[in-house]
């Protein structure tokens, strides 16, 4: 078998069994089979357990560095190379955030300054709007309110309407608020009742006098019942005629006024009728204010719309304006990050220069490597 090692850490392996060449796996497994050990064991029965330094995979070579003192330099060197190693990796690191430039960190800083002046100026624009809202918010409750009146002015006309059209029998109400029209024929209703109770009993005076009278004439007599002069026959006939005329006209003004005193109280009591109608009904009352028309809700409407789009506006550059900040700080911390880019590469080519002398050196005294 023949194994020969390299400078750089190779290996070749040849080896022969009966002239037959055989590969290492084959080779371990007759040492396992013959010795009925692992290789591992083998070789440290040979060569001895290493008290120091790192196994390199090379038993030879470590006992070589053991017997020699080489060790310690391979140590140095191999730690020497993990340092290397990590100062490549924070190279790296520093390198891929080291895209600032003084042009970008001024970009950066532009950036933040616009997003913080629209963020001020969006925040101006919805104190703005918000407050044409509150004053709009009244217009609009105003236009509102004209808008039901109207809407229950109509229903109260339609509710009105048949009740008017029933009085027409009894008052002319015409163009007149209805109403009115009932307190004003309640009240004429009213003065006329009066009047008819005050003139019936001189029509029912008059009647019973010219009755009496046609008694006292009707008994045969010669002289006037009144004032006792004498009375002839056709005397006598004429004043019976006469008082008869009279009762009868009496007692037709006492049964007129019967009638138009029924009449009165008839009327009375429909417009009273008409009356408890009406007042059931809720009659709307005007707003105080004046009507600003149907524009103030669309202008409401539009400023609302205009409001949201502003506060979506605002959240979206102050939501944006944290990230700009973060940005411009990362840019200028990897600007200042420039000194330790240069500290860890000269470290990092202390580190590899050392590597490698130390590597070399090591190499150097070991025999036949």
């Amino acid at each position: 078998m023949t194994r020969t090692l390299k400078r750089t850490g190779g290996a070749t392996f040849a080896a022969t069994v009966g002239g037959a060449a055989i590969d290492e796996p084959q080779y371990e497994a007759i040492l396992r089979e013959a010795w009925s050990a692992r290789p591992s064991l083998l070789d440290a029965l040979i060569f001895g357990t290493r008290t120091a330094g790192k196994d390199s995979g090379f038993p030879i070579r470590d006992h070589l560095a053991d017997v020699f003192g080489v060790q310690p330099l391979l140590d140095a060197a191999s730690q020497l190379k993990e340092r290397r190693g990590a100062l490549t990796a924070k190279i790296k690191s520093i390198r891929d955030d080291l895209v600032a430039t003084d042009e970008a960190v001024a970009e950066a800083d532009r950036e933040v300054a616009a997003l913080e002046r629209g963020v001020e100026a969006a925040a101006a624009e919805r104190n703005v709007i918000e407050a044409r809202i509150g004053d709009l918010e009244a217009t609009a409750a105003c236009a509102a309110a004209w808008e039901r009146y109207r809407r229950d002015a109509q229903a109260y006309g339609d509710r009105v309407r048949e009740p008017v059209a029933q009085m027409t029998d009894v008052l002319d109400v015409g163009t007149h608020d209805p109403a009115r029209a009932l307190a004003d024929g309640e009240r004429e209703a009213a003065a006329a009742l009066q009047e008819s109770p005050d003139a019936r009993p001189a029509a029912e005076v008059a009647s019973a006098a010219a009755a009496n009278a046609s008694d006292l004439l009707g008994a045969a007599t010669t002289e006037c019942p009144t004032c006792l002069r004498p009375l002839s026959a056709a005397e006598r006939d004429a004043a019976l005629a006469s008082h008869g005329d009279l009762g009868v006209h009496a007692r037709t003004e006492v049964e007129r006024r019967q009638r138009e005193t029924a009449s009165v109280r008839q009327r009375l009591e429909t417009i009273a009728d008409f009356g408890r109608t009406l007042n059931g009904l809720h009659t709307p009352i005007e707003p105080d204010n004046e009507d600003p028309g149907p524009d103030a809700t669309v202008e409401l409407a539009e400023a609302r719309r205009l409001a949201s789009e502003l506060a979506e506006k605002h959240g979206a550059l102050g939501a944006r304006l944290p990230e700009a900040k973060r940005k411009a700080a990362n840019l200028r911390r990897a600007g200042n990050e420039q000194n330790d880019l240069l500290t860890a590469a000269r470290e990092e080519a202390v580190a590899e220069v050392t590597a490698s002398v130390t590597s070399a050196e090591a190499n150097a005294r070991l025999p036949y490597w």
